[in-house]
C-alpha cells in the first residue's frame, strides 16, 4: 500500500538533531511550545530541497513563518476561494499571525521555472499534470516579456526574477494584504538566491531591478 516505517537514515538524522541543535536550544523550543509563535516574517519560497530561506537569514526557530510551493508563486486573488494551500497560508500569516514582512524567495536553477519556459516554447516538449500546468500559468502568462531574449538560459533566468515580481504584484490583489499594507505597515519584499554562488539579490521597487546585497 506504499505506507511503511520511517527509513533508518531519517531516524539517524533525527537523533543527530536531537543531540545537537535541539539540545543547544532546548529552552527556546520549550518557550515556543508553551507560548506560541510570533514571527515577524512570512517567507513564500520554492519546494526545491536546495532552498533553505531560514538558514540564509541565520534565523532561529520561530523567527520566520515559511510556506513553500512550486516556483515560489502566488496566484491572483479569486473570490470563489477553493482548496488552496498558498492562499490559506497567506490568510493565516496576515490575519492570525499579523506578520510585518512578506518575502517572496526565488532562486537559480528552478525546475518549475524551467518547466514553465519549456511549456511556453513548446507545449508538447514536456509532460506535466493538469494541476502543474495550471499552476505554472501564473508566471507562464508573462513569457511574452522574455521571448525576445537570445538563449533559453537567459529566458529562464529572467523568468526566475519575473516570478518574484509577479507574485509580489499578485499579493496586492488580496484584500487582507492590501489592507494590512495600508493600515498597519505590512511590507512586501522580493529576493533571488544564487544556489551555487551564495549571492542574494533583493528587489528594489524604486529601480524595478534586483540588486546584490
Amino acid at each position: 500500500m506504499g505506507i511503511s516505517a520511517l527509513p533508518e537514515f531519517l531516524i539517524e538524522g533525527y537523533a543527530r538533531w536531537k543531540a545537537t541543535d535541539f539540545d543547544q536550544a532546548s529552552e527556546k523550543y520549550r518557550e515556543l511550545a508553551d507560548h506560541g509563535q510570533t514571527p515577524r516574517v512570512f517567507a513564500i519560497g520554492c519546494c526545491d530541497s536546495r532552498v533553505q530561506t531560514s538558514k540564509i537569514f541565520d534565523a532561529d526557530p520561530g523567527d520566520i513563518f515559511v510556506h513553500r510551493n512550486i516556483a515560489n508563486l502566488v496566484p491572483k486573488f479569486h473570490d470563489e476561494g477553493g482548496h488552496h494551500g498558498t492562499v490559506a497560508a497567506i490568510d493565516y500569516a496576515v490575519d492570525v499571525l499579523e506578520i510585518s514582512h512578506i518575502v517572496i524567495a526565488g532562486h537559480s536553477q528552478c525546475g518549475g521555472i524551467k518547466a514553465c519556459h519549456d511549456l511556453a516554447v513548446d507545449p508538447n516538449s514536456i509532460s506535466v499534470t493538469p494541476a502543474l500546468s495550471t499552476w505554472l500559468k501564473i508566471v507562464g502568462d508573462e513569457f511574452h516579456r522574455v521571448e525576445g531574449l537570445s538563449s533559453p538560459q537567459a529566458r529562464v533566468r529572467a523568468l526566475e526574477f519575473i516570478s518574484v515580481m509577479t507574485s509580489l504584484e499578485n499579493l496586492m490583489t488580496y484584500p487582507n494584504v492590501a489592507s494590512a499594507v495600508a493600515d498597519r505597515g505590512l511590507r512586501l519584499h522580493g529576493i533571488w538566491q544564487d544556489l551555487g554562488g551564495g549571492t542574494l539579490m533583493a528587489f528594489d521597487p524604486e529601480t524595478n531591478q534586483f540588486q546584490a546585497l
